[in-house]
């Protein structure tokens, strides 16, 4: 899970969660670094358990912005890249077919809502307040895309603090977890 300002990493044998773990993510990161991050991360981890990267047979990821194909959009917190085919950096790097890229709310959704708090519920609505505001929502049980909560304008004023994405007057530059912070 790539976000503004943290990494993880869950390394799963099946079902059996094995690993996981948590790093700061680096501020000047770019596509390619992560990627050379992750292989070396994951190199790091398998090697515990007696396994190389060449033995991975299916790579998940979630990242706090748009993304579609496996294909990620602007994401101001993280890069300024856009438009970068992280799944084709992921199977060139690790040799592995099944590679899905996700943006990290509707992971989060439909992690609810097969296996936790929204199992049985096929309206759901998932919001996260971190370093920035997203969301993603269900409706009869098909996905609602294009909701982005922490760019829903709340003041109208030019005096408002400039969200990442340029605008001013979104939540997201108001109210997420990177206020006040240097």
């Amino acid at each position: 899970d790539l976000g503004g300002t943290q990494l993880r990493m869950w390394l799963y044998d099946g079902e059996v969660l094995v690993i996981s773990l948590s790093r700061d993510r680096p501020k000047d990161l770019t596509p390619a670094m992560l990627v050379g991050m992750l292989y070396g991360w994951i190199e790091a981890v398998l090697a515990q358990y007696c396994l190389r990267p060449e033995q991975l047979t299916a790579i998940g990821g979630s990242i706090a912005g748009p993304v579609e194909n496996g294909i990620v959009g602007e994401t101001p917190n993280i890069w300024a890249d856009m438009f970068v085919d992280l799944t084709t950096m992921l199977r060139q790097a690790f040799g592995v077919e099944r590679v899905l890229i996700l943006n990290d709310c509707l992971a989060a959704l439909i992690g609810e809502h097969t296996y936790g708090a929204g199992v049985g519920f096929d309206d759901l609505f998932y919001i996260t307040w971190s370093t920035g505001i997203g969301g993603t929502g269900m409706v009869h049980g098909v996905v609602i895309s294009g909701c982005e909560p922490g760019h829903f304008v709340i003041d109208l004023s030019d005096t408002t603090p400039q969200c990442g994405c340029g605008v001013h007057g979104h939540l997201e530059a108001m109210a997420s977890g990177k206020i006040g912070r240097a």
